[in-house]
């Protein structure tokens, strides 16, 4: 019997599992796909946002804010790569300069630091903006992060505090008992007092197992991106905005923790949501909303495409409730954009939901934890030569292009959220992020992964079931072997 099972493993599920990791609670993590950090935490813009954007009064403006001023101690405690780069955004007609000044206003209304810059400023910070602009909102607690690698280090910190973590466990049913919830998945029957329903894209489908009225439809919304390759750093020094309209954002100009840049995302209704295609006509739109802003946008430089979903709902907020028919099932979802900055304030939010209606001894030995991963490109070369004297792997280059070692790769495999997919391993330790995007790489990997986990290649997935990457014999990759 659990105190609480967490259903979903992406940031809004791995910030939670973090806070309750601090209370002497049984908690469980339940997450249908392979890995953890699968669906759509690993697929979106990657900013912590100012909080400027959302309306004042509702959750998403209240915990945008708060999350934002949370990311700074969180990631030094984790140890995750975080930066404060701010973010710029630009108004190129009187309409949207009406709207500028209003969102500065929303902006301090909302607490959040902003400052309006006329053209020669943005010019000074930002040469690739079209000189045709005419007023920009500048906000300097914008920051950006890699998403997975919070989840990583939130769910490997809970799971060090007593947190267990189950993958490839989609929920199917739930039912009340006089105790609480019996959960089902295909493999697995579990019982808890309480459950919260972090499932992001699929919320409403678990709410529905308890409840014929969840209190919220969900209308799947596909964003798409370019990836632009490492080495473009005198593009753009911040995030850049255009002036939002009623479908979002825009399309924005997203430097990344890890060098490169994103180019999207597009706003369009999807039918599926496992429906993570691009296309021409999405692409399209991304390069010619890009170019009303910018000069000397690197098209050369683009390495990939992606597109994922985001949980739009007809609330048009965040959902943090308890079900009013269902004590002790707590939803808590609609958590779109700004919901990765909100994160951590919704997190605590659920908590202290959870803590009014009882009280939770806190435990006297917690302690933050995070994995000493070896970056040998990071190293020193008398620290790297080290490292290989100790272990001869970590002498071994998989990807050329990230100057990722075998080493680091098994390291993210015998992880204690251990890597079990080739997406798994490229978000942990980045081989096949970089230019060639996997094409020399990523045969070495599944290879390594078989022979860690002790599968055929056949079995090696690249992200989700039915992923296979071989689905018959090749011959030997020739490039990792048992010793």
């Amino acid at each position: 019997m659990y105190d609480v099972v967490i259903i979903g493993s992406g940031i809004t599920g791995a910030f939670i599992a973090h806070n309750l990791s601090k209370y002497q609670l049984n908690v469980l993590v339940l997450e249908k796909d392979p890995e953890v950090s699968n669906g759509v935490t690993k697929a979106n813009s990657a900013i912590i946002h100012s909080g400027y954007d959302p309306e004042p009064g509702t959750l998403k403006a209240q915990l945008n804010v708060q999350g934002n001023r949370m990311y700074e101690s969180i990631t030094e405690d984790l140890n995750v790569d975080f930066k404060r780069i701010g973010s710029y955004t630009l108004a190129y007609s009187d309409e949207e300069v009406e709207t500028l000044h209003r969102l500065y206003e929303q902006g301090k209304q909302n607490g959040v630091e902003v400052e309006l810059k006329d053209k020669d400023e943005l010019l000074k910070e930002e040469p690739n903006i079209k000189d045709t602009v005419l007023l920009g909102l500048y906000a300097p607690t914008t920051g950006i992060i890699a998403p997975w690698d919070m989840v990583y280090a939130l769910l490997e910190n809970a799971i060090h505090n007593g947190v267990h973590v189950k993958t490839n466990q989609e929920v199917i049913d739930i039912k009340n008992t006089k105790s609480g919830f019996e959960i089902k998945t295909h493999t697995m029957t579990f019982n808890s007092k309480y459950v919260i329903n972090a499932a992001g894209l699929f919320a409403e489908e678990i709410s529905r197992m308890v409840t014929p009225e969840p209190g919220f439809t969900t209308k799947p919304t596909r964003g798409q991106y370019y990836v632009l390759d490492r080495g473009y750093d005198d593009y753009v020094n911040s995030v850049i905005y255009p002036v939002p309209s009623k479908k979002g954002k825009g399309v924005l100009v997203v430097p990344t923790v890890h060098g490169n840049i994103l180019l999207g995302p597009t706003s369009e209704l999807a039918d599926d949501k496992d429906d993570t295609v691009t296309t021409k006509d999405g692409l399209k739109y991304i390069r010619e909303h890009i170019n009303l802003m910018m000069n000397n946008t690197p098209k050369k430089g683009i390495i990939r495409t992606f597109s994922g979903i985001r949980p739009k709902t007809n609330r048009q907020d965040f959902i943090i409730e308890e079900l009013k028919d269902s004590e002790n099932f707590i939803q808590v979802a609609g958590i779109e954009s700004p919901g990765l900055a909100s994160a951590p304030a919704v997190a605590q939010m659920v908590v202290d939901l959870m803590l009014k209606k009882e009280v939770f001894e806190e435990k006297t030995n917690y302690q933050e934890y995070h994995q000493d991963y070896k970056r040998i490109s990071e190293k020193t070369k008398d620290e790297a030569n080290e490292l290989i004297r100790e272990n001869p792997k970590y002498g071994k280059i998989i990807c050329r292009c990230e100057a990722i070692t075998e080493g680091e790769i098994i390291d993210a495999i015998n992880s204690p959220l251990g890597a079990t997919t080739v997406d798994g391993i490229k978000r942990r330790v980045r081989p096949g992020a970089g230019r060639c995007q996997g094409g020399f790489c990523q045969p070495l990997i599944v290879e390594i992964l078989s022979q860690q986990l002790k599968k055929d290649r056949k079995e090696i997935l690249l992200d989700k079931k039915g992923s296979n990457i071989l689905v018959e014999d090749t011959k030997s990759s020739g490039g990792v072997h048992n010793e």
